[in-house]
């Protein structure tokens, strides 16, 4: 049965589902580019769970602009894609720390909160916007 939904042409995907898939595609080769520069490794299937990231709250005419190479829009999704690989990366570093230390590993969930907070705080490094 499931075949035959599978099969019909009457089933058809909102545009939004495909200018997302459209994006998706065309973005996914650069996510492993990005992590190679910024030293983060990527394993099997990676890359693709860090780009469902860095494009989860990405509007969709921001895709739409980007695919139509918006310098404003695509420097947004550049800094989304950036981002995820941080959060990726604070993530393995929380992991390890905690496993060094003996504690109870922290659930996915509870691991990305924990990056992202980190993350927000500043650093020695950091500057002020100059404008």
């Amino acid at each position: 049965m499931t075949e035959d939904l599978v099969l019909s042409s009457a089933i058809t995907r909102h545009p939004a589902a495909t200018l997302y898939d459209r994006f998706f595609v065309t973005a996914l080769p650069e996510v492993a580019t990005v992590a190679a520069r910024k030293n983060v490794y990527l394993g099997e299937g990676e890359a693709e769970h860090v780009l469902h990231y860095a494009l989860k709250n990405i509007p969709r005419k921001t895709l739409k602009h980007a695919l139509r190479n918006d310098d404003r829009a695509c420097w947004t999704t550049s800094f989304a894609l950036d981002h995820a690989l941080d959060v990726l990366a604070m993530m393995r570093l929380i992991a390890h720390s905690e496993a060094v230390c003996q504690k109870p590993l922290l659930g996915e969930g509870l691991l990305v909160e924990k990056a992202e907070e980190l993350l927000k705080q500043r650093f020695a490094n950091d500057k002020a916007p100059q404008h």
